[in-house]
């Protein structure tokens, strides 16, 4: 960049840093897995399932990791008067929120592309180069921490039944907590 005029000589820090590179995760590699197992009979029926996700970003920093279970059961009895039905789902996440910027701010990926190239991230003492008007990035995302850990659990319930033909009586209810 000092060879093409784009910055000035008196500008030159004698380093020659990618910030964008420092930024990136390149070992990233997300999955998903399920199971789910069902089952029932002339009056039942049930239906259970697990997952556990692994989301990796191409950011340094950021990502989630997730598993859960559902299940679900239906039920009839006496003479298919009185049905049942119940719900059960829980998400336990584990993210890491640090990396990536937000949609508003633009986060390290600005700063990557705006800062003098020449300037090292780490001073010669090895601590790390800070100026007053900016932030380094590649600092605050080895020493910042911005991650959350989250359980979602819902139970839920209906009971009817059909008082005569064509009339039915329901009862519903429902339960969520969050951690």
């Amino acid at each position: 960049k000092i060879a093409e005029g784009l910055i000035d000589e008196e500008n030159d820090r004698g380093a020659s840093v990618d910030a964008l590179d420092e930024l990136l995760n390149k070992d990233n590699f997300s999955q998903y897995h399920t199971l789910a197992i069902s089952g029932g009979g002339e009056n039942n029926n049930f239906r259970a399932s697990t997952y556990y996700r692994d989301l990796q970003s191409i950011a340094r920093e950021n990502g989630r990791a997730e598993y859960g279970v559902r299940a679900n059961f239906n039920g009839r009895s006496f003479e298919n008067r009185l049905t049942t039905q119940v719900d059960f789902a829980t998400n336990i996440n584990n993210a890491n929120r640090l990396g990536g910027g937000d949609m508003y701010g633009g986060g390290g990926w600005e700063w990557a592309y705006t800062r003098n190239p020449t300037q090292a991230l780490k001073n010669d003492d090895g601590t790390w180069y800070y100026e007053p008007t900016s932030v380094n990035e590649v600092a605050r995302l080895v020493e910042e921490h911005n991650r959350r850990q989250q359980q979602t659990t819902t139970l839920a319930g209906t009971v009817g039944y059909e008082i005569i033909k064509d009339l039915k009586f329901n009862v519903f209810g429902s339960v969520q907590r969050d951690s």
